[in-house]
């Protein structure tokens, strides 16, 4: 005989029913939640949650403000969805720190650790579109 059945394969019954389901007589059992989870009615919005932190909710009152705003701006930056310069579908997400893939064409690019295009690959194409138009006139 094992340890968690104490009546050997038999389940201990009330009334013809399994202890889970039974319940006193004249007891109200309440509904089933809904299906969309929670309960919550599915043509109620979601309310807002946060007026100001945003993502950096999660952190709490810790580490300072100064400090959450500017994690708040790099981790909007890093979860954003970039405009793919091969398909231009606004599909382009960050795999790893700079690592960006479209879910487009699934082309991957070097970018930036938070951002999709750094200030340093702006310059350098800028400067290759102005050394085209010298070498075309």
């Amino acid at each position: 005989m094992s340890r968690s059945a104490p009546f050997g394969n038999m389940t201990r019954q009330i009334n013809g029913l399994p202890l889970t389901q039974w319940r006193y007589p004249g007891t109200i059992v309440p509904p089933r939640p809904l299906a969309d989870g929670g309960g919550r009615k599915a043509s109620r919005p979601a309310t807002k949650r946060t007026k100001k932190v945003g993502v950096t909710g999660k952190y709490g009152t810790r580490y300072g403000a100064s400090l959450r705003k500017t994690v708040k701006k790099m981790e909007i930056t890093q979860h954003a969805r970039y405009t793919c310069p091969n398909c231009g579908k606004n599909a382009v997400k960050r795999t790893a720190v700079g690592i960006w893939k479209c879910k487009g064409c699934a082309k991957q690019y070097a970018g930036g650790a938070y951002t999709f295009g750094t200030p340093s690959a702006a310059t350098v194409r800028s400067t290759i579109r102005r050394l085209r138009e010298v070498a075309e006139v």
